[in-house]
């Protein structure tokens, strides 16, 4: 029997929360329920979807009336629980932070865990904003509820995106409490359809709420500098808002073709998206601090095979490769939001191109199927449904012993198999939610920024580059001057933008990004033994060095012994042998032994040390 999850919104569904219903259909390992108290009238249909309404449908004036004032105060319904109890479930999922400090006391009273999804404005606004009564009275209290709800040991956090992770931590809420997990598209539902791309219309198509965070007042301005340059463009503003009279009278002004279709069906949206050459996002960070959270709309488009534009750099840059499935540009950057819409209206070839990559990219990282593998995998973890008798734990103890060496080489046999190199496996691991591994926290994190602060003080080292930037949180602990971080990942880039945004000293970049860019120290911290291709090794080691004026420090295993049961994506090499074979105008300096040398405890020890080089000619 597969376990239960209560999956929770007070109103059963807005059209633009189409991702609940989608992700509850694909629960695979899990049963999910569809609870809420009230279902909303013209909303989206919940065929195929088990649903509990815990009010009358419709709701009588005097059985709302209570809800609220339950709400309101923090009290629990009887009957809820006995009907919610009377399910057997597991866990509770709610989606939204509102939503979930005002279900909590329900939640409690049921004794089950909770899973709470953080979307993006329930995070992303200002606490000053709701403690000044902006969102309601009943609201100016949420800040203080939401850290308290964090504080709770039977909670826990999803993030959307790795942007909105941070955004929650910055917010107060602990970051151990927080797990990113993509929402995901069905690669299956959405994929390309109508006319090939380059004989469409030259038809720019958005989809979304119509309010100041979603920037459609700069996309009408820039449309309008389109039409002069392109007579025949048109555009299609899908979506309702409390915007929309604004935004249609400033579209009467424009000499162009602009379209306001209003709020759509997903089956209308995905006909729109058939007949469209480019998808634009043009949101912006509202006064309050609202943001993108991810922007599941942009996934959707990417998969139909829609090359999007965007100025969403939150968690919804993290669904675009700049330059390869889309471009983006600055917030409010008018000329420049003109210039990618032109480019991809004119180029059909490089219009080709970038469609095919980010189907393939979508397809990669953002299906469904792996989204909700996560999500799954987050629920078995902290449900703690799984009660071990002593039979359980004796066999646990045979496990160990005798099956799982013998599972674990065939398991790694068999990722050998499936690992697609280096680049893949990195950045699928940050895509869904990883981080650069135990090297980059706790005591291994802090010996290593003890060695280098105190050698960039010492050496008075003026700016460092360092290849293998990872998730930044190395980074964090570190005092350099001036700092470039390369990585091969996309979304380490944007982990490590979102992160460091408002630090002027650090900038990063896509390593095929790199410009010649030149540094008195460079680093390679956990890199090395990850480069399992001969020739990715060979131009990493090259590159090391020669963006080098003065001197390199690498720490590493240094050795080309790799155990016949070694994971796939790592091989370790003697770099030093490499070194002096082909950099003859460097120097070994020295050797710094770890702190935490390597015991079997991949979480607290390391096979890495340092080796430092100077450059003698």
């Amino acid at each position: 029997m597969k376990n239960k999850v209560l999956v929770y919104k007070p109103d059963l569904l807005p059209y633009s929360e189409t991702f609940i219903k989608e992700q509850v259909l694909a629960y695979q390992r899990w049963q999910g329920v569809l609870v809420g108290h009230r279902r909303i009238p013209g909303g989206l249909p919940l065929d195929g979807l088990d649903v509990r309404l815990l009010l009358n449908d419709p709701p009588g004036r005097v059985e709302e009336l209570g809800w609220r004032l339950r709400r309101w105060f923090g009290w629990v319904s009887r009957s809820e629980v006995r009907r919610l109890a009377a399910e057997n479930a597991q866990l509770f999922h709610a989606h939204f932070g509102t939503v979930a400090v005002d279900i909590w006391p329900l939640v409690r009273a049921l004794g089950l865990p909770m899973v709470v999804t953080l979307h993006g404005f329930d995070i992303n606004i200002h606490r000053a904003w709701w403690e000044a009564g902006h969102g309601g009275r009943r609201r100016r209290s949420y800040p203080h509820k939401l850290l308290a709800l964090a504080q709770e040991p039977r909670v826990h956090f999803i993030a959307v995106s790795e942007a909105i992770r941070q955004q929650a931590i910055e917010y107060g809420i602990p970051a151990d409490k927080i797990t990113v997990c993509y929402i995901g598209v069905d690669a299956q539902r959405f994929k390309p359809g109508g006319l090939p791309i380059t004989q469409r219309a030259r038809r720019v198509l958005f989809v979304g709420r119509l309010v100041e965070k979603k920037g459609v007042t700069y996309l009408i301005e820039a449309f309008a500098k389109v039409a002069q340059e392109i007579p025949d463009a048109e555009l299609v503003i899908v979506g309702d808002g409390p915007l929309r009279a604004q935004l249609e009278e400033q579209a009467r002004s424009v000499k162009g073709c602009i379209n306001f279709l209003g709020a759509l069906t997903s089956d209308q949206v995905k006909q729109q998206m058939n007949e469209a050459r480019v998808f634009c996002l043009p949101s912006i960070t509202a006064e309050n601090g609202d943001a993108e959270g991810f922007g599941i709309v942009i996934l959707e488009a990417a998969a139909m095979g829609i090359p999007v534009v965007s100025s969403a750099f939150g968690g919804a840059a993290e669904g675009i490769l700049h330059g390869k499935t889309g471009f983006m540009f600055e917030e409010r950057k008018i000329d420049l939001l003109t210039e990618r819409l032109i480019f991809l209206l004119q180029e059909s070839g490089e219009l080709f191109k970038v469609s095919q990559a980010a189907v393939n990219f979508t397809k990669k990282f953002f299906d469904i199927n792996y989204c909700i593998e996560n999500f799954e995998n987050l629920y078995d973890d902290f449900s703690g449904n799984i009660v071990r008798t002593k039979y359980n734990r004796w066999m646990t103890v045979q496990m160990s012993i005798f099956i799982k060496p013998i599972f674990t080489k065939i398991k790694r046999k068999i990722f050998s198999k499936m690992f697609s190199g280096s680049q893949d496996y990195w950045e699928l691991r940050y895509t869904q939610g990883g981080n650069s591994g135990p090297g980059y926290y706790g005591d291994l994190a802090n010996f290593k920024a003890e060695v280098l602060n105190s050698f960039v003080k010492q050496k008075e080292i003026s700016n460092v580059v360092e290849w293998g930037c990872g998730d930044g949180n190395q980074l964090v602990l570190s005092n350099y001057p001036s700092y470039i971080g390369f990585d091969v990942s996309q979304h380490a880039v944007l982990i490590c933008k979102n992160k460091f945004a408002t630090d002027n000293t650090k900038s990063f970049a896509l390593v095929s990004d790199y410009q010649g860019e030149t540094a008195d120290l460079v680093l390679s911290l956990d890199v090395i033994f990850h480069l399992i291709e001969d020739n990715i090794f060979f131009e990493y080691m090259n590159r090391l060095f020669d963006s080098s004026g003065k001197y390199v420090i690498i720490y590493s295993s240094n050795s080309d012994k790799n155990e016949e049961n070694h994971t796939a994506h790592v091989k370790h090499r003697n770099f030093t042998k490499w070194i002096d074979q082909n950099k003859p105008e460097w120097l070994f300096e020295r050797n710094i032994p770890n702190k935490y040398r390597y015991n079997g405890d991949i979480k607290k020890t390391s096979f890495s040390e340092f080796f430092i080089y100077k450059r003698i000619k």
